[in-house]
């Protein structure tokens, strides 16, 4: 049990492209909140430092906790060598939606087919593609939304019980209802994904549109021509362009209007009523006569382009929980008392360049508070701390902030800066306004104490409080060195 993301048929990243593909990637687990652990011994102390996902000597980058939901799941990893990404159990928020938006990265870079899934369930990928966009700069639009069709063939091919699970809201999520896809081939998906009778239910049931009458043919025109044959039939479906039209002019009756329809239906389309009819396996039929399908006919020549997605989506609009998610994330009755992910929490991200993170005014006036009171700690205490003193109390409160406030860790670039700058007093009056702050925050932090169970079933109220979120992100901004020189001044 679980919830698990993969891919539907076969992905090969080409070989000129793989290093932009890998830059790609490591760029959404680090947007995505993805980080690695190291460990760190002083003095009989164990603590532990995040940093972005590196790749080893061998060319592999795996970890399994997210920063954003400070919380782990099972292992997640990119080997360079072969351009393969493997994900396991990815469980929700943060963690769930990198994981997924990296297998949609794979469907915009691989040479053939394949499409994102979630536990078999297909979904809409313009949410991705936007927050993709957003962090990364990039133009990619929707091209896996154009082909319904081609989707459903590859859930075939790789586990055709997974079609059992297909339903048409997904399938017309998945097009965006439809707006990026080839009208012909989101047809033939779904009247291959639901059966003619459903068919005609679906739209009989729909008040704003009415079933297209060109798909209106299974007793009318098949049924009579039975005797035919389906071999014979399927010839006539299956002639190319200049015959088919020849055998038009010269046809009668319910066959002329039966070669009429071939001209105007997606061929897929035909088959399916076909195989209904003279009950035969619609998938073996179509992978035997799909490739004499004369797609330049009458009604295929629409070629629509990869719809742009030019959505603008913010990390902590894509990470963010909402007040849909099950009670135990949030107990307050007022929505508006409930913990949500804000740019806020992400200090980390925060560059000059970009204004994918933006400062909210109650945090900058946090922020120029802490440089007031950084400069009143460091003209009174100046450097008195020796190298070894100062670097037992860093460590000794980085200990005490992942154990009392959980799951708080420092980031490995802030460790080693400041142990490399252990004798300027801006340094050391940082130290001791971190003393400050988990001090002051002890009170109100104390409620992570009442957490029971797993992490992420845990009321967010309890496990992201004020308190624990005020020193997690006190040791964000010491770990952004642009951010710390912007409003602290070191």
């Amino acid at each position: 049990m679980g919830t698990f993301a993969g891919l539907y048929g076969n992905c090969k990243i080409p070989e000129d492209r793989k290093d932009e593909f890998t830059e790609l990637v490591m760029q959404l687990l680090y947007h995505g909140g993805m980080m690695q652990f190291e460990e760190i011994r002083f003095q009989r102390r164990q603590i532990h430092v995040l940093h972005p996902f590196e790749f080893n000597e061998k060319g592999y980058a795996g970890g399994y906790f997210n920063y954003i939901d400070d919380d782990s799941w099972e292992d997640i990893g990119y080997n360079r060598n072969t351009g393969r990404f493997y994900s396991s159990k990815i469980g929700g928020t943060a963690f769930y939606e990198t994981v997924t938006a990296i297998y949609i990265l794979h469907e915009i870079f691989s040479d053939y087919t394949c499409v994102a899934n979630v536990n078999g369930r297909i979904f809409s990928g313009r949410p991705y593609l936007a927050w993709m966009n957003t962090v990364l700069s990039g133009s990619y639009t929707n091209k896996r939304a154009l082909d319904p069709l081609a989707l459903l063939e590859h859930i075939h091919n790789d586990n055709p019980d997974c079609l059992n699970y297909i339903t048409v809201k997904d399938l017309l999520s998945f097009t965006n209802r439809g707006s990026d896809s080839d009208y012909y081939r989101l047809m033939a998906a779904l009247h291959i994904l639901m059966g003619s009778e459903d068919f005609d239910a679906f739209f009989e049931d729909m008040d704003s549109r009415e079933q297209p009458s060109e798909y209106q043919f299974n007793k009318k025109y098949i049924q009579p021509l039975k005797s035919m044959g389906l071999d014979a039939l399927l010839e006539l479906c299956f002639l190319n362009e200049t015959d088919k039209l020849e055998k038009f002019s010269s046809a009668e009756g319910i066959l002329r209007s039966y070669i009429f329809k071939t001209m105007v239906i997606h061929p897929a389309s035909i088959v399916k009523s076909l195989s209904e009819v003279f009950e035969e396996d619609f998938w073996e039929l179509w992978n035997v006569w799909k490739n004499r399908a004369d797609l330049y006919n009458i009604a295929m020549e629409s070629n629509p382009e990869p719809a742009p997605v030019t959505d603008t989506v913010y990390t902590c609009n894509m990470m963010d929980t909402d007040d849909s998610h099950p009670s135990f994330w949030h107990v307050h009755r007022n929505p508006s008392e409930n913990y949500h992910l804000s740019d806020d929490d992400l200090l980390y991200y925060w560059t000059p360049e970009k204004d994918t993170v933006q400062i909210s005014p109650h945090v900058e006036q946090w922020l120029y508070t802490l440089k007031e009171q950084l400069y009143t700690i460091a003209e009174k205490n100046g450097a008195a701390l020796t190298y070894r003193e100062y670097w037992q109390k860093l460590t000794d409160l980085l200990y005490e902030c992942e154990n009392y406030y959980q799951r708080i860790y420092a980031f490995e670039s802030m460790y080693y800066d400041f142990l490399e700058h252990s004798d300027l007093p801006a340094y050391q009056a940082a130290v001791s306004l971190l003393e400050a702050i988990m001090q002051e925050n002890k009170e109100a932090g104390s409620i992570i104490e009442k957490r029971t169970g797993c992490w992420e079933l845990c009321d967010r109220n309890i496990t992201f409080n004020p308190g624990r979120m005020t020193v997690k992100r006190y040791l964000a901004v010491m770990a952004n060195k642009e951010l710390r020189l912007k409003y602290l001044g070191f």
